[in-house]
């Protein structure tokens, strides 16, 4: 009789140690799958925010650019009216007008 009650504490020992490594098995796998989730949600989130950032950059040059660009057209209209207010303009009517007279008129 003492030897089977040590056969049986021996067996409940190794279903025991059985159930004990079961467990550990499964809550690596489980461990292993929340990792690989973890990294699939890290990884979407990170090219989420790097594309966010892009378009954010994307933009601020867009806006930094329109300012550059309005304030060359701006100078260039000044430049334009300062030419056009210092110029004058009489003697290149003279030349067209004579050139015009002795086309049609002085044939």
């Amino acid at each position: 009789m003492m030897i089977e009650n040590i056969l049986e504490e021996i067996k409940q020992a190794e279903e025991k140690a059985t159930k004990i490594i079961n467990d550990a098995e499964e809550h690596a796998k489980q461990i292993v799958i929340d990792a690989d989730k973890t990294a699939v949600k890290i990884k979407l989130e990170a090219t989420a925010f790097v594309k966010e950032q892009k378009q954010m950059v994307v933009e601020l040059a867009e806006q930094d650019a329109k300012k550059i660009f309005d304030k060359t057209i701006s100078e260039g209209y000044k430049s334009a009216e300062r030419i056009i207010a210092n110029t004058d303009i009489k003697p290149a009517v003279e030349f067209i007008k004579d050139e015009l007279f002795n086309l049609y008129v002085g044939r």
